[in-house]
């Protein structure tokens, strides 16, 4: 907080806040890595400011500091890991879309698809028919929220989708 390099993130803070995407503030995700260097030159520089009684006391600091975000970031590496045997149904569900579909699928369904198949972002709101609709759940991946994601399976049901396939981490929905 010594240095004025600090305010060089005050933009990016300042978007953040008034953006409508809760993952900017979790540490799962990428959007933290425009700001570190920032904030590490700027801790730099603060040392760099403050005196050297101050200075004696940046081990501790640093130590707790590295000992804190270790633990929410082993919190955080086990949170939404699927189990072997939600692992074994996920590949089950998605061993019944025939290579080279047409496929909607849900951000963590995505990338096991793409090999094999045309796979576009399943986001709530799309108004695309592809053969193929694959949705994680309960996940909750930006930018759908769970009420929008259940909301958008209704409505394909509604228009000729039937649900083929479904697990407790999986549903499988095919246009009829």
């Amino acid at each position: 907080m010594r240095s004025p390099v600090l305010l060089l993130a005050v933009p990016t803070l300042l978007w953040r806040l008034v953006s409508a995407n809760d993952r900017y503030w979790g540490m799962g995700y990428h959007y933290s890595a425009v700001l570190m260097p920032i904030v590490f030159l700027a801790a730099a520089d603060g040392v760099r400011r403050c005196g050297s009684r101050l200075r004696t006391l940046l081990p501790a600091c640093a130590l707790v500091a590295g000992l804190g975000s270790f633990g929410l970031q082993a919190a955080h590496l086990t949170a939404g890991v699927w189990t072997p045997s939600q692992r074994a149904g996920i590949d089950a569900v998605l061993a019944r879309i025939p290579d080279g579909a047409d496929v909607m699928a849900s951000n963590r369904l995505a990338p096991r698809l793409t090999s094999r198949c045309t796979v576009r972002f399943f986001d709530g709101v799309s108004k695309a028919r592809p053969e193929w609709v694959v949705v994680a759940k309960p996940e909750q991946s930006w930018p759908t929220t769970l009420a929008t994601k259940e909301f958008a399976l209704e409505e394909l049901k509604s228009t000729g989708y039937l649900r083929v396939a479904e697990t407790d981490s999986v549903v499988l929905l095919h246009r009829a």
